[in-house]
């Protein structure tokens, strides 16, 4: 395993590519330096056929990862993995998980892995042959991280509902669900078990056969998800974020921040305000993953009790950032930055002052 070491415009920033001579996996990991503890982060579903796109989406989802953790509290920085396509295993199906994990190892220690949970969630186990420094394991894990998720993305949701809509319950609450991944199906089982009133799309025809089975639901083109009149929107896959086309056809009431960077920029934060729309940021509502997935990092143990009460207070969070954006007459959208950057100050002054 070789490893070379690169800065960014970011001094913070930390960029290793690796290359596994026995596999031939090649890669990029990001560390976010904030002095915070460790690093922790996923390993991107899909390669790369485009390596500065690669690292830019690297880089993007460390400082997401990071800002998550300071608004939720947890003493840790963000982090990233992602592949190079060119490498000779063809797909990211066939990596060598443990190949993955010896990049990881190598590290010692400053970064652990967690799952992408837009992948195989079974990935951790296979990685974890090769490095001990691993999170989200089937067999250490009490609430999976999709289900994590989804609770906290519920939570968020009432909580935009309530503030936006004077609605105090979802029951009714009329909700569209972009994606029926592991996240999208449960966040509709959560929903649909409120009483909110759903319409979910997906590329694969047979999630949304599943969901429309199971759940009883309305099913529609993902095409046709972001004209709806809805009281909600949630994109919980990658691919089905906003691009600028899409903000002038939302008809939702409702943006909620149901994946990493639903939002390709500040602009689209403000556009959205903009429209009287109000938007959950994804660093506030998708944070519950993440919460349940760092509790045995930081704790040394999962309990399922002070785990429910976290993500709860994903709920206090988003009403907290609701009430700053309309005293200070903001988007959303900057007041989850500001929060995140103050988080951070505080934190390097607490630092500063144990060191003194």
């Amino acid at each position: 395993m070789n490893a070379v070491g690169s800065s960014t415009g970011d001094e913070r920033e930390e960029v290793i590519f690796f290359n596994d001579r026995e596999t031939g996996l090649r890669g990029i990991t990001v560390l976010d330096d904030a002095g915070l503890g460790s690093c922790v982060g996923a390993c991107r579903s899909r390669p790369y056929v485009d390596e500065e796109k690669a690292l830019a989406d690297a880089l993007r989802q460390t400082r997401s990862t990071t800002a998550k953790a300071l608004i939720a509290g947890l003493p840790i920085a963000g982090g990233c993995t992602v592949l190079l396509s060119d490498s000779p295993i063809g797909s990211r199906a066939a990596a060598p998980m443990p190949a993955l994990g010896r990049a990881v190892e190598m590290l010692g220690g400053r970064y652990f892995l967690m799952p992408d949970l837009q992948g195989d969630l079974r990935d951790m186990d296979e990685a974890a042959t090769g490095t001990a420094h691993v999170l989200g394991r089937q067999w250490d894990v009490t609430l999976d991280a999709c289900e994590a998720t989804a609770l906290g993305l519920r939570y968020g949701i009432e909580c935009a509902v309530r503030q936006k809509l004077g609605r105090e319950n979802l029951m009714g609450v009329r909700i569209g669900i972009a994606g029926l991944g592991d996240v999208g199906f449960r966040l509709a089982e959560l929903l649909r078990q409120e009483g909110a009133k759903l319409t979910v799309a997906d590329r694969d025809p047979r999630r949304t056969e599943r969901a429309v089975r199971a759940l009883g639901i309305s099913c529609v083109a993902t095409e046709e998800i972001i004209h709806l009149d809805t009281d909600v929107l949630a994109p919980t896959a990658a691919k089905d974020a906003l691009n600028d086309g899409m903000i002038s056809h939302l008809r939702c009431k409702i943006f909620a921040g149901a994946v990493d960077d639903p939002l390709q920029s500040r602009a689209q934060g403000q556009a959205l305000h903009d429209r009287g729309i109000l938007y959950a940021p994804d660093t506030v509502i998708n944070a519950g993953g993440l919460i349940s997935l760092v509790q045995p990092l930081i704790t040394g143990e999962v309990t399922a009790a002070p785990l429910d009460d976290q993500l709860r207070a994903i709920a206090d969070r988003m009403a907290s950032v609701i009430d700053r954006a309309e005293k200070e007459a903001l988007p959303t959208a900057i007041i989850a930055e500001r929060l995140a950057e103050e988080a951070l100050a505080d934190r390097l002054h607490s630092l500063r002052a144990l060191a003194s």
